[in-house]
């Protein structure tokens, strides 16, 4: 062996440090990655891309003080390569003419069949490809290994610009949707605005109106025996004529506690006693009738009304009633409207409004009584738990109709819509009327009779049917759902007395209840006082199927 081959053995690398630059290049790699994942997986997986966005800063500043150390890493191995390399390798240097040496000795002992010489040639020629292959491969990993870094933290900084974004388009959606609020708060103080104006333009009619009743004092003082509207002067028939076309319907503030019946007024007194468990139940009953209990406790000042009113043309029909004029049919035919009228008396009786336009009128938590509403135009008026007793919304034959409406066999009172929600009907007719989707849910019926009504699409849910005359009434798609009624065979009887084919007993089954369950329906105190019904076995009607069967 010469003296080249000896120095070449002498500075060969040491056992095991072949594979540590591949070893040390793979734990690079990994622990990179693992950083990045950490840096950037570990926020978004636990306190979100919201927070990743609020700290951004904090975020690329940790990611370009990582970059800064593995550049300052890089660098070192550069400049310290050779050492580096030499405590690995026993090798510093790898230009290519390094190689000539090592592999002429390969090929002079290979020459001279000197095997031993050849092998550690060969050896120390695969050291120093291999050396040259790892430095190689460093430098790739390097390269790599910064260029990746760069893009992480280009890409990581872009993600979170668009978080950033993102978060920035949340915040103007929210202001936004306050922007919308308000604007809709605007539009509906507009709206206060212009419905309160027409209230103001139609309150300025009240002289008017007191004026009409001083004039009808005047002449029913001077007149003997019982007065008319027909009675009065011409001139002041035409002025109450023209008083209620003047007055025109709108929406006014209304104090929630305006709109309570009597057993609901029983129920606020108690909603204070938050200790009593009743409390929280008569709470949950008013909010099911419709009633903000929110606005009752915090004595809120009011809303709108639902729907527009006249109280104005209801003070005319208060006038007319207290005059004793009762029969409204004189300035009904000269053209009086007293439709959207809301009428607040107490007690309204006696009267006749045959042929009297009332659509959309108001009778709510009244008491009427002997009134005759023949052939009225009454659609969309509301009797909400209102008292009504001996009323007739049957239809005026022509033969008892006004000589002017003569000519047609019958005058049909138009009832589509009516609602009588909680509403009590003693005595009252309903014979030969028309009102397609009559609303009587929660009301109760005694001796009411609907012969030959059309009520198709009427409800009468969790009403109370006493003895009601379905003769010959279109029963169509009429609800019947949680009646309470006093007969077994309601439903038979009922098939057999309606208009053919109209009602369909199948959908519906009746089930015997106990008198706890019969009492506890709101109208319990009014059926114990009419008649007999408190004492009687109380069925409930059940429907099972839906209409489209």
């Amino acid at each position: 062996m010469d003296e080249d081959t000896q120095a070449r053995e002498a500075t060969g690398p040491r056992p095991g440090k072949r594979s540590a630059l591949a070893a040390l290049s793979s734990t690079g790699v990994g622990m990179l990655v693992f950083v990045l994942g950490v840096v950037t997986g570990f926020p978004l997986a636990t306190a979100g891309a919201d927070v990743v966005a609020q700290n951004l800063g904090m975020v690329l500043t940790a990611l370009l003080g990582l970059l800064v150390a593995l550049v300052v890493v890089i660098i070192t191995i550069v400049v310290f390569r050779n050492r580096i390399w030499t405590g690995l390798f026993r090798r510093g240097e790898f230009e290519i003419e390094k190689f000539a040496g090592p592999l002429a000795d390969v090929a002079r002992f290979a020459a001279r069949q000197q095997v031993e010489e050849a092998t550690g040639a060969a050896r120390n020629l695969a050291e120093l490809v291999l050396a040259r292959y790892a430095w190689v491969s460093t430098r790739r990993w390097m390269v790599a290994t910064v260029t990746g870094f760069i893009a992480a933290i280009a890409a990581l900084a872009g993600s979170a610009l668009l978080f950033q974004q993102n978060q920035l388009l949340r915040v103007q959606s929210g202001l936004m949707a306050d922007q919308t609020d308000r604007l809709g708060e605007q539009n509906q103080m507009i709206e206060y605005q212009i419905e309160l104006g027409e209230a103001a333009r139609s309150a300025a009619l009240l002289p008017e109106i007191l004026d009409i009743g001083a004039l009808i004092g005047g002449e029913v003082a001077t007149s003997s025996g019982l007065v008319s509207i027909a009675d009065l002067s011409a001139s002041l028939q035409a002025r109450i004529v023209a008083a209620t076309n003047a007055a025109r319907p709108y929406r006014y503030l209304r104090s929630p506690l305006a709109g309570l019946e009597e057993d609901q007024i029983a129920m606020v007194a108690l909603l204070r006693r938050k200790d009593l468990p009743v409390s929280k139940i008569f709470a949950d009953q008013l909010s099911a009738r419709g009633v903000d209990v929110a606005a009752l406790e915090s004595g809120a000042s009011g809303v709108l009304s639902d729907r527009p009113v006249s109280p104005e043309r209801g003070q005319l029909i208060g006038l007319l009633f207290q005059a004793r004029l009762f029969d409204t049919e004189q300035i009904s035919i000269a053209g009086a409207d007293f439709s959207y009228a809301e009428v607040r008396v107490p007690v309204l009786g006696l009267m006749s409004f045959r042929h009297a336009q009332l659509a959309f009128g108001d009778f709510s938590r009244i008491a009427v009584n002997q009134v005759n509403f023949g052939g009225a135009n009454m659609e969309n008026t509301r009797f909400i738990g209102a008292m009504l007793t001996k009323v007739d919304f049957g239809a005026v034959s022509g033969e008892e109709a006004h000589p002017l409406y003569r000519g047609l066999d019958q005058w049909t009172t138009r009832l589509s819509g009516t609602d009588f929600r909680r509403a009590t009907l003693v005595d009252t007719s309903f014979d030969a009327a028309k009102g397609f989707g009559m609303n009587f849910d929660g009301a109760l019926l005694h001796q009411t009779s609907f012969i030959g009504a059309e009520i198709a699409g009427a409800t009468f849910k969790d009403a109370v049917l006493g003895k009601v005359d379905f003769n010959g009434a279109n029963l169509s798609s009429v609800d019947f759902d949680g009646v309470i009624a006093f007969d077994a065979d309601f439903l038979k009887h009922t098939e057999a007395v309606a208009l053919a084919d109209s009602f369909k007993p199948e959908r519906y089954v009746v089930e015997a209840i106990d008198a706890t369950e019969r009492d506890a329906h709101p109208m319990n105190i009014n059926y114990h006082l009419i008649g007999d019904l408190g004492t009687q076995q109380a069925y409930r009607i059940r429907r099972t199927a839906p209409f489209s069967e």
